[in-house]
């Protein structure tokens, strides 16, 4: 957790003087390496050198340019909604988390998280953000992989497809897309302005041309001319990919982990404490206070912790209702009792553009 706190006040300019100036420095360094294997690898294929691979059904893509915190897995719960809507089956193929990887026994193996009907693995085996698409998302397949093309393949013999959604796609070239939805984190575009190590960027802006559609998250947390600088960037990037808002729009409150729930209105004025294990907590607490819950001490741990019961005993000994994340909720011991809020994302703006994209792609 220290380590985290200080790698981005280092990153974000928090750290001053000789050490923080030097540290920079050298992660400036290493940011230039990191440049030079990506776009080398960008390149390798686009000349062919790495093959892509086509599946026989459309693939759309849900990912981000910086680590984290974007909203990727609300955004794919969203949009597998909409199409379920338009009669279509859908199945999520996800990545899932390094760590979950090295659980599950080989690195490019096929784990069917659910297939429809029941969930298959447990979260530490599937990953968090995978189960809880999976718990989420009834009647939709979600298969974990590194290796995409082969789960899709796999997803292709097993169950009845329409459409393929890829999580945490835009840096997947291996697998052609037919649609690229890129979310930029409004309150955060950039990641301090920086490849890894020295920002959160994945890869530079420019490779922003790739992207098809974007989709703008948090818009509601900061200022409308900040939005409009993004925007502005964006367009000069990018002209021709469509520009969509939308918000993180709290749903209720969900006891955890027998599922009863309570509205709102149940946490205004309350005193409450907030637990979280994501890449941007600072989003997650202003929501609680925006719903106007008073927060009398926050827990940060770091993203996709793995949590055990000593981690919550100070929290749960407060004697104040602890709220957590959906995604942190599928983590935490069976044993403990907090509550979770629950989000979906909202399109507030470009629902034409949104709308026509898709349509344009499932007919």
């Amino acid at each position: 957790m220290e380590g985290q706190s200080f790698f981005l006040s280092l990153i974000s300019g928090g750290k001053q003087g000789f050490l923080g100036d030097g540290l920079r420095g050298f992660l400036r360094f290493l940011a230039g390496i990191y440049w030079l294997v990506v776009q080398a690898r960008i390149v390798l294929y686009r000349v062919g050198f790495f093959k892509t691979y086509s599946l026989p059904r459309p693939v759309i893509s849900i990912g981000n340019i910086t680590t984290g915190g974007t909203g990727k897995t609300p955004a794919v719960i969203m949009l597998a909604r909409q199409l379920q809507q338009q009669g279509k089956k859908v199945v999520v193929l996800s990545r899932g988390y390094k760590k979950q990887l090295s659980v599950i026994g080989h690195r490019l193996s096929v784990k069917v998280v659910a297939d429809g009907q029941k969930i298959l693995l447990s979260p530490e085996k599937a990953g968090d953000e995978p189960y809880l698409m999976a718990r989420e998302l009834g009647g939709v397949p979600v298969i974990v992989s590194k290796d995409r093309v082969k789960s899709g393949k796999v997803a292709l013999s097993k169950f009845a497809v329409d459409l393929i959604l890829l999580d945490d796609g835009f840096q997947y070239l291996r697998l052609r897309r037919d649609l690229n939805i890129v979310l930029i984190d409004a309150a955060l575009p950039w990641g301090y302005n920086g490849l890894l190590p020295r920002g959160l960027l994945r890869e530079p802006k420019s490779n922003l041309r790739r992207a098809d559609i974007f989709l703008l998250t948090k818009v509601n947390m900061v200022l409308e001319e900040q939005i409009k600088i993004i925007i502005d960037e964006l367009k000069s990037i990018n002209p021709r990919a469509g520009i969509v808002r939308s918000i993180y729009q709290p749903q209720c409150i969900e006891k955890f982990p027998e599922r009863r729930r309570e509205s709102l209105d149940w946490l205004r004025h309350r005193q409450i404490i907030a637990l979280s294990g994501i890449a941007h907590p600072d989003s997650f607490e202003k929501s609680l206070k925006n719903l106007g819950a008073k927060i009398v001490q926050a827990y940060r741990f770091p993203d996709h912790y793995s949590y055990a019961e000593k981690d919550l005993e100070e929290a749960l000994s407060l004697n104040y209702p602890v709220i957590t994340t959906a995604k942190d909720a599928v983590r935490l011991p069976f044993s403990s009792s907090c509550w979770v809020l629950k989000i979906e994302i909202k399109i507030v703006s470009g629902e034409k553009i949104w709308e026509e994209r898709l349509m344009r792609l499932i007919g």
